[in-house]
């Protein structure tokens, strides 16, 4: 009752009064929209596991920092260090790397957390790499992927998470297209098109059909021995380190690459690790109303914690031992795995779009922040974290020729 009094004297005391009239406004209507701005929308409570896992009793020094980048900058080209002071965000990294999409796209998420959200100062190393297993160093690096006993890493959002364009390509490819192919008329059978990316098979272990250590190859050869139930073959030999090249082109022919939205045709599209995790195969097939098989891997991302098997996924083993066998599973199970392709659709929207994407990012980073001892400064190296206008341009164009000519997003392009 007091209070409400008080509001209703205040607006005739401030109309005598125009500086008053002016601050009252102020005090009244613009502050409390100033405080809210302060306050960061809530995330799962899986994703916020996930940071509190990788940030757990980190305890990080300006001291710490610049020795992990002394040795980190020369160690590998895909190693960069931001920092954030007020509004202004720089970078120091070899000259190589300033030119590579991912540098790009990361900068670019980075600009648009600090103009979306009140991010604390900060100062990282980031690893633009496919993923690490482990860090060398004291002071903790952010990754895209890691593997599961890797210490010291950081999971983040990788550039093609992060990359508004390519994100919201996939997610409304993939919602025009599963109203156009209900799951009642997808072919019942596992499709992959991919490249020989991951562990490659011994010249002994082709002539021996052996590709029990090599995933990929076993998923390949496995379609060529059971047609009725698989249907996968290599599209390029992109990412292919081995002197058995030539011979593993004979074995395994090569077939046009298609887009995403031509995989839905079938029921059941295998995930299968290359050098690392998948990335944004995972995301477009969860987003699907197909049903994303998923091998049982050492490596993670940051919102793996939030899948489930048999409530998002059906799980594979790592070296596809049985995969047959879960065909068939799937097969007579029709109206449970159809589900469980919905439930893993509703995660994808819910959980990974290029919003919540962003908004875990600034989780992440206000947390670490947290943990870090010293104010920061800028280094004696530190340039402002941008890209050539050039080279800008150039990515712009090149996403548009993908998607309207060759009909898929950036991100097929972006790998290393």
């Amino acid at each position: 009752m007091i209070q409400s009094s008080f509001h209703a004297t205040l607006p005739r005391i401030a109309c005598r009064i125009p500086r008053l009239r002016c601050l009252l406004f102020w005090l009244l209507w613009l502050t409390p929209l100033l405080t809210a701005a302060t306050d960061l929308p809530p995330i799962e409570d899986f994703l916020q596991a996930q940071i509190g896992e990788d940030l757990a009793d980190a305890q990080i020094s300006r001291e710490m920092i610049e020795a992990t980048w002394q040795e980190a900058k020369t160690a590998s080209i895909y190693n960069v260090r931001f920092q954030k002071m007020g509004t202004r965000l720089q970078a120091d990294s070899r000259p190589e790397i300033r030119t590579h999409p991912r540098y790009y796209i990361m900068s670019e998420a980075l600009h648009k957390l600090i103009e979306t959200y009140p991010i604390p100062d900060f100062d990282l190393i980031m690893h633009l790499g496919d993923g690490l297993d482990t860090n060398p160093y004291l002071c903790p690096i952010f990754v895209f992927a890691k593997h599961r006993d890797g210490l010291r890493l950081i999971l983040t959002p990788d550039p093609e998470a992060l990359n508004p364009l390519d994100r919201n390509y996939l997610s409304s490819l993939m919602a025009t297209v599963a109203e156009e192919i209900p799951w009642e008329n997808k072919e019942p059978k596992a499709f992959w098109r991919g490249s020989p990316t991951g562990p490659a098979p011994s010249l002994t272990q082709i002539y021996k059909k052996d590709f029990s250590t090599a995933p990929r190859f076993q998923l390949v050869y496995l379609s060529q021995h059971h047609p009725e139930k698989i249907d996968a073959t290599f599209t390029s030999l992109q990412g292919l380190f081995s002197v058995n090249q030539s011979q593993i082109e004979k074995t395994f022919p090569m077939t046009p690459p298609i887009n995403p939205k031509d995989h839905l045709i079938y029921k059941y599209l295998p995930d299968i690790d290359g050098h690392s995790c998948c990335y944004s195969r995972t995301f477009w097939i969860l987003a699907s109303n197909s049903l994303l098989l998923k091998q049982e891997t050492p490596y993670r991302q940051w919102y793996y914690k939030g899948l489930k098997p048999f409530v998002h996924f059906v799980p594979i083993q790592h070296r596809l031992d049985g995969l047959l066998n879960v065909l068939d599973f799937c097969r007579n199970h029709d109206a449970l795995v159809k589900e469980i392709a919905l439930e893993g659709s509703r995660f994808a929207y819910r959980h990974l779009t290029y919003e919540q994407n962003i908004l875990y990012l600034a989780h992440l980073i206000t947390t670490y922040t947290n943990h870090l001892q010293d104010p920061t400064q800028f280094g004696a190296h530190m340039t402002e974290a941008k890209v050539a206008w050039v080279y800008r341009v150039y990515f712009q164009c090149k996403n548009w020729f993908q998607k309207t000519f060759k009909k898929q997003p950036i991100s097929y392009m972006c790998h290393l």
